[in-house]
């Protein structure tokens, strides 16, 4: 065992000072954990320690992680709410209890990844290598090079639509032990470049079906579903183009799928009833907020949506917008004080000291004036961001009994400048401590990847130094 990293034959509850911050491993003689391995996630769950003065009353310890060091099963557990009577020593046993909706939910994703692959492969006929994979109880990733092929939404649909006739095939998820040699006599086993495999007990995992001319044949030591059904359904919750020839894909299946789509569904019924406002002539200031803020948080929040289905919605969203702009119903003025005012309203200032705002509105005009942005929030630092015609540009208002020689305009707008190279100054006759802009930037095709990564640097910076 070891406590806080420091080894031990013997622990009790009462001598545990922070329960909030004390580890315990435990290492016991047989473990039906998983651990952490071939990218996907520990098991979850709790080891049961026997309680002397009340057996029917074990002591409970939460298992966090689970490491596989030196040919043992390592179970990371947490300790809290120590009393007395909890004591555990080497020899002693223990009942260890997996988390089982946990790791159904790894199982699914691990399936499902497999199927992701084999879909992809499949469909595009294309020369494909795996780069890296992830399985957790949330979700999974999967990252292919694929040449000569540019994933497109409507490729998305038809992995999906491929995968979705697969689980629903029913067919069986077959697990083989390997040799290496037996391995190389198949020439249509997919492995990972880089990776070294043992000589021996190779576990291949197989899905076939021939109907839908789908085969999915990987070497893998995770969890798995006995049959496709059990994922119930999948979809694709996001995709993004890492560099020329690579995709990154996020997916859910199982109960976690459920629940995307059940989001999905309620959130086009309420756009449905948003655009059928439009088309009868009820738009009010109201309608248009709503369309701004389900906008934002589609854009900028860990909401998970089918990923075709959310650019289809943004586009609907987007259209709406524009459509306003065009038939005159609001200025540019009030798209901005729209936007600017919900902020504010769902950010006071007890709990918000700083604004660090992109003005999603700003992608529907020609032109966003900044200045009208930080006017309406003069009680605290405000840093908003536009976009205008692929060019992006900032401003970044301080009052005075804020600035000091580290938190400053100036300073606090360089730290987000400086993932775009841009170029800042402040208004001619103006302090720059109090007021500064950064210059137009012309935007590549990374620009959200850009955006995220410079908005986080400068809201670390303003934790840091405000």
């Amino acid at each position: 065992m070891l406590l806080n990293d420091a080894e031990v034959s013997r622990t009790q509850g009462s001598r545990i000072q922070q329960p909030s911050t004390d580890l315990i491993s435990i290492v016991t003689a047989a473990s039906n954990f998983y651990y952490e391995s071939g990218g996907q996630q520990s098991d979850g769950g709790k080891i049961l320690v026997s309680n002397h003065q009340h057996p029917e009353h074990p002591h409970s310890l939460e298992v966090i992680s689970v490491k596989h060091l030196n040919d043992c099963v390592v179970h990371v557990c947490k300790l809290s709410s120590p009393t007395d009577t909890f004591q555990l020593a080497i020899g002693d046993e223990v009942e260890l209890l997996v988390d089982a909706q946990q790791r159904q939910l790894n199982t699914c994703h691990h399936t499902a990844t497999h199927l992701l692959n084999a879909a992809i492969r499949s469909l595009f006929k294309k020369v494909t290598y795996q780069v890296s994979s992830s399985v957790t109880s949330d979700q999974c990733k999967l990252e292919l090079g694929l040449l000569g092929k540019r994933i497109q939404k409507s490729d998305v649909q038809l992995i999906e639509d491929l995968i979705n006739r697969v689980i629903c095939s029913a067919a069986p998820v077959e697990v083989q032990l390997l040799s290496a040699a037996e391995v190389l006599e198949q020439n249509d086993i997919t492995m990972v470049p880089g990776e070294v495999y043992p000589e021996q007990g190779l576990r291949l995992v197989n899905v076939e079906s021939p109907e839908l001319q789908l085969s999915s044949k990987e070497l893998c030591c995770g969890t798995h579903a006995t049959n496709t059904s059990e994922l119930s359904c999948f979809c694709i919750v996001n995709l993004k183009q890492t560099n020329r020839a690579r995709f990154a894909f996020t997916a859910v299946a199982g109960q976690a799928a459920e629940n995307v789509l059940k989001t999905a569904a309620l959130l086009r019924h309420r756009v449905d009833l948003l655009e059928k406002q439009f088309q009868t002539d009820k738009l009010t200031n109201a309608t248009e907020a709503e369309l701004q803020t389900i906008r934002h948080n589609m854009l900028h929040t860990d909401i998970k949506l089918p990923y075709a289905f959310k650019m289809d919605t943004l586009e609907r969203i987007t259209e709406m917008l524009k459509r306003i702009k065009d038939s005159s119903r609001t200025t540019l003025k009030e798209f901005v004080d729209v936007e600017m005012r919900t902020l504010l309203q769902e950010k006071p200032l007890d709990t918000h000291p700083f604004i660090l705002h992109y003005i999603t509105s700003s992608a529907l005009v020609e032109e966003i004036p900044l200045q009208r942005a930080t006017k309406v929030c003069q009680d605290r630092p405000i840093l908003v961001i536009s976009v205008c015609d692929s060019v992006v540009k900032a401003r970044c208002c301080v009052p005075a009994n804020c600035i000091t020689e580290k938190f400053n305009a100036s300073a606090w707008l360089q730290s987000f400048a400086d993932t775009f190279n841009g170029q800042i100054a402040a208004p001619k006759g103006q302090n720059p401590q109090a007021v500064c802009n950064m210059k137009g930037r012309r935007v590549s095709n990374l620009f959200e990847e850009q955006l995220e990564q410079a908005m986080s640097k400068a809201h670390a910076y303003a934790k840091l130094y405000l």
